[in-house]
């Protein structure tokens, strides 16, 4: 039986509290230090973050941090993608929540 998307936010938020963990997609690992459950969302919405130039016509959810502060973000179309804010870059991380939870796994290096 499969978890559902809550419980999979659960579990790997309570994984994560024992391992370093990455994201693991783009055959490249992704660090996460923070996952935040939809209900703790600013609103419980869709929320504008305003970093420059970046956020215009963009609507988003942050879903998790890094160590760096930059963050994965749900967008409207509901892929996921991570922003680094230093190099201003955003990578298409997974299709889903539920395919960018199940990337999240413990660091392996």
């Amino acid at each position: 039986m499969s978890l559902s998307l809550d419980e999979l936010y659960r579990k790997k938020i309570q994984d994560m509290r024992f391992n370093i963990s990455c994201v693991s997609a783009n055959e490249q690992e992704y660090p996460i230090f923070a996952l935040f459950l939809p209900e703790f969302s600013p609103n419980g919405n869709f929320v504008s973050h305003h970093y420059g130039q970046w956020h215009h016509g963009k609507s988003i959810n942050i879903l998790g941090l890094d160590e760096q502060g930059n963050f994965y973000y749900r967008c409207a179309d509901g892929s996921v993608r991570y922003y680094h804010h230093i190099h201003k870059t955003e990578t298409y991380i997974a299709n889903s929540e539920r395919a960018f939870l199940t990337a999240i796994q413990p660091k392996t290096t």
